[in-house]
C-alpha cells in the first residue's frame, strides 16, 4: 500500500500584491490527496518562477525566481506562503 499518494486536490494559488512595497505574497491552500497510499508526514510545496518587470531606475528587468521549498507537516493548515515575491511573476508551484 505504500507508494506515492495520488496529487493533493482543491490547489488554490493567490497573489497579494503590495503597492507601498511593489512586492508579491504568493499563497497556496490544498486539501489532502484522493489516495494517500499510506500515512503522509508532510507535505513539500516548490515555487519556481520568472519575473519580468522594470525596476525602480525605469530599466527592464528580469529575475529567475526558486526552485523555494516550504515543507508542512500534517496537522498543520495546508497552507504556504512565499513573501517578497517581485510583481508581474509567471509562477510554478509543484
Amino acid at each position: 500500500m505504500d507508494g506515492m499518494a495520488s496529487a493533493p486536490r482543491n490547489i488554490v494559488v493567490k497573489c497579494h500584491f503590495d503597492p507601498k512595497s511593489h512586492a508579491s505574497l504568493i499563497e497556496a491552500t490544498w486539501d489532502e490527496p484522493e489516495s494517500s497510499k499510506g500515512r503522509i508526514i508532510e507535505y513539500v510545496a516548490t515555487l519556481r518562477g520568472n519575473a519580468s518587470y522594470v525596476d525602480e531606475r525605469g530599466r527592464p528587468a528580469e529575475e529567475e525566481i526558486g526552485p523555494l521549498r516550504k515543507s508542512v507537516r500534517v496537522g498543520q493548515p495546508k497552507k504556504v506562503e512565499f513573501d517578497n515575491q517581485p510583481p508581474n511573476t509567471n509562477i510554478y508551484i509543484r
